[in-house]
C-alpha cells in the first residue's frame, strides 16, 4: 500500500500550500475595496475548484499504478473509444480528400466486400498520393489514366474531385478484360493491398450508388462537423490525460524522493502511518453508440513524524465519485463530486501551525449537445487556521461558497465569503457578496463589501452601476454611477445641510459657510 500513502502525502503538501496562498491574501483584505474582494474571489475559486478536482484524480492515479492497476487506464480506453474512433476518422477523411459522407459511405459498401476499415483507409491514401503523382506527370498511374482517356483535369484546367476520379477508376476495373488485368489495375491505383478492392469495384461507378443506398439502410451517415468536434474533443482529452498521468508519475517520484530524505531524521525518533483507500470502476461499452463509465474513489490517511527538530500530525480523508457518458446523440457528458477533510498540526522550536480544512466541490459538463457546450460547478471551503511563533498569535477563519454556469458565451457566477483575523495587535472581520454575468465581452460584477477593523472603521462598500429599491412593487433608481460621478434622480429630500449648492448649467450657485451666505447668478 505505498503507493496510496505516497499520493495523500503530497495531497496534503499540495493542500497546505494552496490554504498558505488564500491565508497571505486574507491578511491584506480587511481595507480593500470590493473590486479588489471580487478579484479575490475568482482567484479562490478557480484555485479551490481546480486544486480540488485535480487532486482526486491524481489519487485515483496513483492507486492505478498501483494496487488497482490498469483501472484508470482501463476507464480511459473504455470512455475514449468511440471518440478516438471518430477522431481519426476525421484525419483520414482530411488526408484522402472526400467528403465525410462519401467516405462512410464507400468504407461500409468496402466492408461488406470484404475489405477491413484500415485497408480501405490506407488504400484510399495510397490512391490519393498516386494521383498527386500523377498530376505531376509521374508515375505507373499517369501512364494507365492517358492511355484510357481519364482526364486529371477539367475543361478550366482545375484538377477534378478525387470523388469523381474514383468513380472512374472503378469503371475502368469494371471493364477491364480479365481478372489479372483488374488486380493489375487495383495494385496500382491503391498499393499492394489493392488486390482486396477488386470484388469491391467490379460493379464500376454504379457500385458506389449501390452503397450509398446501403449506408443509408443501415442508418446513414455522421455529419461532417460532429466527425470535427471529435477531433476537437480527442486531442483535448489526449492532452488532458497526459497531463494527469503526468501528475500522479510526478508525485510519486517527489514523495519516494522526500521520504528518502527523511530517512535519517525519521530513525531517531520514530513514525507512524495507517491509511486505507479504494478505487470502483463500472464501464458500459458500445451500447446504443455509446460508452459510459462510473467510478468511485476513497482514501484515508493518519501519519505522525517526529525527530528532534520538529513534529507533525495529519488525518486525511479524501474522496470522488465521477459518471461519464460519452458519444450518446453526438455528445459528451460527465459529472463528478469532490471532498477532502484535513486536519494537521506541525510544531517546532521557532513555531506551530494548527489547521483544519473541509473543501468540496461539484461539476456537470456537456459537451456537442444541440451544436452548444455547456458547464456547471459549485464549491464551498471551511478554513481554520491557528499560526503561533515567538512574536505574535494569529488566527483565521473563511467560509468560501461558489457557483457557475456556463453554456457556450454566456457565463454567470456567484461567490460568498466570511472571513475574520485576530492576532495579539487586532482584528478584522469581512464578509463579502458578488454576481457577475456575461455574454463574452469583458465585464463588471456587482458586489457588496462589509469589513470590520478593531478600534478602526466599520465600512460598506458596493460595486455597482445602478442602485434600486423596490418595496414589492414598485422600483426606484435613486443612484446612478457614472464616470465617477455618483448622481441621484426622483428623490424627495427633507432638510439639507450643505456649504454650497451648484446647479448642473453653473448660473445658480448658493453657498453658506462659516458666518458668510451668498446667492450667485449669472446670465
Amino acid at each position: 500500500m505505498a503507493t496510496d500513502v505516497e499520493r495523500l502525502v503530497v495531497r496534503l503538501e499540495a493542500t497546505q500550500r494552496t490554504f498558505e496562498k488564500q491565508l497571505a491574501a486574507a491578511n491584506q483584505s480587511a481595507n480593500r475595496r470590493a473590486r479588489q474582494i471580487e478579484t479575490r474571489f475568482e482567484r479562490m475559486n478557480r484555485t479551490v475548484s481546480h486544486s480540488a478536482m485535480m487532486a482526486a484524480r491524481s489519487l485515483a492515479t496513483a492507486f492505478a499504478g498501483g494496487l488497482f492497476a490498469g483501472g484508470a487506464a482501463g476507464m480511459a480506453r473504455g470512455v475514449r473509444s468511440v471518440v478516438s474512433e471518430m477522431s481519426e476518422m476525421a484525419k483520414v477523411i482530411e488526408r484522402v480528400g472526400l467528403s465525410a459522407r462519401t467516405f462512410q459511405e464507400l468504407q461500409f459498401g468496402f466492408e461488406l466486400a470484404g475489405v477491413a476499415r484500415d485497408e480501405f483507409s490506407k488504400g484510399m491514401e495510397q490512391f490519393t498520393r498516386r494521383i498527386g503523382e500523377a498530376s505531376m506527370g509521374t508515375g505507373r498511374l499517369r501512364e494507365i489514366l492517358d492511355a484510357n482517356g481519364v482526364a486529371l483535369r477539367d475543361q478550366h484546367g482545375r484538377m477534378r474531385s478525387n470523388e469523381a476520379l474514383l468513380r472512374d477508376y472503378a469503371s475502368l476495373v469494371k471493364n477491364a478484360g480479365s481478372e489479372q488485368e483488374r488486380m493489375t489495375l487495383a495494385t496500382e491505383a491503391f498499393g499492394r493491398g489493392g488486390v482486396a478492392f477488386v470484388n469491391a469495384l467490379k460493379n464500376g461507378a454504379t457500385g458506389f450508388d449501390d452503397m450509398a443506398d446501403a449506408a443509408a439502410a443501415a442508418g446513414g451517415t455522421i455529419d461532417e462537423k460532429l466527425l470535427k468536434k471529435a477531433e476537437e474533443f480527442d486531442d483535448r482529452w489526449a492532452a488532458s490525460w497526459r497531463n494527469f498521468e503526468i501528475n500522479g508519475k510526478s508525485a510519486i517520484l517527489t514523495v519516494l524522493s522526500v521520504m528518502d530524505d527523511l530517512g535519517p531524521k525519521t530513525d531517531d525518533i520514530g513514525d507512524a502511518i495507517g491509511n486505507a483507500g479504494i478505487f470502483l470502476e463500472a464501464a458500459l461499452n458500445g451500447y446504443t453508440g455509446s460508452n459510459a463509465v462510473a467510478n468511485a474513489f476513497a482514501g484515508q490517511l493518519v501519519l505522525i513524524e517526529a525527530n528532534e527538530d520538529s513534529i507533525t500530525i495529519l488525518a486525511t480523508d479524501v474522496s470522488e465519485v465521477e459518471a461519464a457518458l460519452n458519444g450518446y446523440n453526438g455528445a459528451n457528458a460527465v459529472a463528478n463530486a469532490f471532498a477532502a477533510q484535513t486536519a494537521l498540526i506541525e510544531a517546532n522550536e521557532d513555531d506551530i501551525t494548527i489547521l483544519a480544512s473541509d473543501v468540496s466541490a461539484v461539476e456537470a459538463a456537456l459537451t456537442g449537445y444541440l451544436g452548444s457546450n455547456a458547464v456547471a460547478s459549485a464549491f464551498s471551503q471551511h478554513l481554520a487556521l491557528i499560526e503561533a511563533n515567538e512574536d505574535d498569535i494569529t488566527a483565521t477563519a473563511a467560509l468560501v461558497a461558489g457557483v457557475e454556469s456556463q453554456v457556450d458565451n454566456f457565463y454567470a457566477s456567484g461567490r460568498f465569503r466570511v472571513e475574520t483575523v485576530a492576532t495579539q495587535s487586532g482584528a478584522t472581520a469581512t464578509v463579502g457578496i458578488s454576481a457577475a454575468a456575461s455574454d463574452g465581452s469583458p465585464t463588471q460584477p456587482a458586489a457588496l463589501l462589509l469589513s470590520s477593523t478593531a478600534g478602526g472603521i466599520n465600512r460598506v462598500t458596493v460595486l455597482a452601476d445602478q442602485f434600486v429599491v423596490w418595496n414589492g412593487v414598485d422600483t426606484a433608481t435613486p443612484f446612478i454611477f457614472q464616470d465617477s460621478i455618483a448622481y441621484m434622480e426622483g428623490a424627495r429630500i427633507g432638510t439639507v445641510i450643505f456649504n454650497q449648492l451648484s446647479s448642473a448649467n453653473g448660473k445658480l450657485v448658493l453657498k453658506g459657510a462659516g458666518t458668510n451666505a451668498s446667492l450667485e447668478i449669472f446670465s
